[in-house]
């Protein structure tokens, strides 16, 4: 098929070009510049044409045997390009079609606004945010300055003479408001001052070549800056809206062009929150887009000149684009909406929330979404401290809970996001605690010798790269946003089974389940990772410490009434780093209403009130592993009476015999003997 010719220069030419492609009709487009080039970008269907051409190279260029049809969707006031184009065509059998502009957005890359004067300029940017820069002169100054909103926000570059600079002073604008230089400026001079005073807007006069005009719409285009022009007298047009341009191709190929309106939708991670870390892509796409939303400090500091909205729950977001989609859907503007995540969007990111909802409201509003990586916290603090991390483990407890000290304790490097000072704080006060609390039977110490480096407000201008003590993170002030990168040179490999012996654990005076038991207990459980355990009667939390260091997922609730019990397990817990025993000072069953309902439980002692005990449990979930251990034959009785109410019972009887020194011999000397049941329990609630 012969391909049809664009000239393009506007978005519409864009446009028709991507429809175009969704019909697998090739497209020919030609564009004057690189920054066009990169704008169309490279999609299938779509043949891209760099440079301008005189009207010999034009003539040359379009041949009836290559292209159907020639689609002029060049700017309005690139006059002379649309002759070359026409007289190009003639004695050619080639329709030409003009694709006339939407008034509302005439420019070459939809940042220009054209206006009468300077009355309707400021009403302009009142309905804009941002700072804006001033290139008009002096002589209308006034205009703008006595709209005390606007003044504020301007940036007046003038000549560097004293006269300037006295009627700008005496207008309200302060000496830090006044740009005082001579020109000529090149494009690389006026985006310098773009982006030093992050100009939202920058307001000019239709000054032509001499008056440095191209230069700045060229700046202003590379930066994604709005330009609003004063005295700008667009050209009137004749031509076709994209809606009739579609049905004479179709009537062309025989095709079927659909110009429904579709929103993209893109999804992107800004790093650390400033423009420079963004991806060349995700930069693209943020000053291209009609509407922006995100968190206040991410909108706030992009560049992107659609309009913004503060906003980041997924329903409220889905809302919006609702709207924005209904009042926009009538034309062939409005389509591109950025929604901007910090970091990354696959690492802790609120961005698979939104995603999912978008993806179910596909076919109500007809949209593709892609989404653009960013740098994470991690990656951008690695490389400030020249680390690797790859071989690190990566932890929030940014609104969520973690068993930080675990990880510590089994791993070499960390990377632990948190949610601000407060968090830093929280860690460095349970760090303290942690290394100043010895015990006879052991020393923290041995699991944990830690280094800490804070990185603070990564990539902005207060950022700093510290080592601290914990000391030094308690004399912290400033709120904001942290990072902590621990590494700790006494860690161990993570076991993969239990098996500690009784003299590993502080024991006092309080009953503790023996540890040829315990592993026996413990296997009877086959606990799983995510598995939340009551250990009833947990006494000194022998069975619970084993079984919350088999995985920082599971969780364990040790369940105690007896005072000197509950320190116990207070210090084994800390002895080993373990912040997923949750202890429940209480007797069951009155202490476990309140609790998350267990996926399995061990029953050490009930106090003579396992019935009730087993009957709340069923009320829980409809199916919990149990086991329990018995030495009295009461207990064993009572157990084997309740024995109906429960599947797949196991009963095992152990006789332990340890030895015993007695001068050169080694006696054996048994223990009392232990009956092991474990079930599962069939509840009555639903999972």
């Amino acid at each position: 098929m012969k391909e049809i010719l664009i000239f393009a220069g506007t978005t519409e030419g864009r446009e028709l070009a991507e429809l175009l492609s969704e019909q697998k009709i090739p497209s020919c487009v030609c564009v004057a510049t690189e920054y066009g080039r990169l704008t169309m970008g490279e999609k299938k269907n779509i043949r891209v044409n760099q440079g301008r051409m005189s009207a010999e190279e034009m003539k040359t260029f379009i041949q009836p045997d290559k292209f159907l049809a020639v689609v002029d969707a060049t700017h309005p006031f690139a006059i002379e390009v649309t002759e070359h184009i026409k007289e190009s065509l003639k004695d050619k059998k080639i329709p030409y079609l003009r694709l006339e502009r939407i008034r509302e957005h005439i420019s070459n890359q939809d940042n220009q606004i054209y206006v009468k004067n300077h009355t309707e300029a400021a009403g302009k940017l009142l309905e804009m945010d941002g700072n804006i820069l001033l290139t008009t002169g002096v002589k209308n100054l006034a205009k703008y300055c006595q709209i005390p909103e606007l003044k504020k926000r301007l940036y007046v570059r003038v000549l560097p003479s004293l006269e300037s600079i006295r009627q700008c002073e005496e207008m309200g604008i302060c000496g830090k408001q006044i740009i005082a230089m001579q020109g000529p400026f090149t494009v690389e001079m006026n985006k310098a001052v773009l982006q030093q005073y992050h100009i939202n807007c920058l307001v000019t006069k239709a000054s032509g070549k001499t008056g440095g005009f191209p230069e700045k719409l060229e700046a202003a285009e590379k930066t994604g800056v709005k330009v609003l022009i004063v005295d700008g007298t667009m050209p009137e047009e004749t031509g076709l809206d994209l809606e009739n341009i579609c049905k004479r191709l179709m009537e062309l190929t025989g095709k079927d062009i659909p110009t429904k309106h579709k929103l993209e939708i893109s999804l992107i991670g800004m790093g650390m929150g400033q423009e420079e870390n963004l991806t060349g892509e995700a930069k693209h796409r943020i000053q291209r887009a009609d509407l922006l939303l995100g968190a206040d400090r991410l909108i706030e500091s992009c560049s992107g000149t659609g309009q913004k909205i503060s906003c980041y729950k997924p329903n409220d977001i889905v809302s919006i684009i609702e709207e924005w989609y209904q009042n926009s859907k009538d034309t062939c503007t409005g389509k591109k909406i950025a929604i901007l995540y910090s970091g990354d969007t696959g690492f802790y990111s609120g961005m698979p929330a939104v995603y999912q909802r978008l993806q179910q409201e596909k076919e109500r509003i007809p949209m593709e979404i892609r989404i653009y990586p960013g740098i994470s916290a991690v990656s951008y603090l690695a490389a400030k401290m020249g680390k690797s991390w790859q071989d690190a483990i990566l932890c929030s407890i940014h609104g969520r809970e973690a068993n930080v000290w675990d990880l510590l304790r089994t791993n070499e490097k960390l990377f632990l996001l948190v949610s601000g000072l407060t968090d830093v704080q929280k860690f460095a006060r349970e760090w303290q605690q942690m290394i100043g609390e010895k015990t006879e039977q052991n020393d923290p110490g041995i699991f944990f010798q830690i280094t800490c480096t804070i990185g603070y407000q990564l990539s902005y201008p207060e950022e700093y790269v510290q080592t601290m003590t914990p000391e030094q993170m308690l004399t912290l002030k400033q709120d904001g946003l942290y990072i902590l990168y621990l590494e700790n040179s006494a860690w161990t490999e993570r076991k993969l089974t239990h098996g500690r012996s009784d003299d590993y654990f502080v024991r006092g005076k309080v009953p503790m389940t023996k540890e040829e038991i315990r592993d026996i207990v413990i296997c009877k459980l086959g606990l799983q990772e995510k598995s939340i355990l009551y250990d009833i009667g947990s006494g000194t939390g022998s069975i619970a410490v084993e079984s919350a260091s088999l995985s920082p997922s599971i969780t364990v609730y040790a369940i105690e009434r007896n005072q000197e019990g509950i320190a116990l397990i207070h210090q084994n817990a800390k002895l080993n780093g373990l912040t997923n025993i949750k202890i429940v000072e209480g007797e069951a069953p009155v202490a476990l209403e309140q609790l998350q309902a267990p996926t399995h439980v061990f029953i050490g002692g009930s106090g003579g009130r396992l019935q009730e005990i087993l009957q709340l449990l069923s009320q829980k979930r409809s199916q919990i592993r149990v086991v329990l251990t018995a030495i009295t034959l009461e207990t064993v009785a009572e157990i084997t009476r309740l024995a109906n109410d429960v599947t797949d019972l196991s009963i095992c009887q152990v006789q332990v015999n340890r030895t015993r020194n007695a001068g050169k011999y080694h006696l054996f000397q048994a223990e009392n003997p232990v009956f092991i049941f474990s079930f599962t329990l069939q509840g009555e609630a639903d999972d």
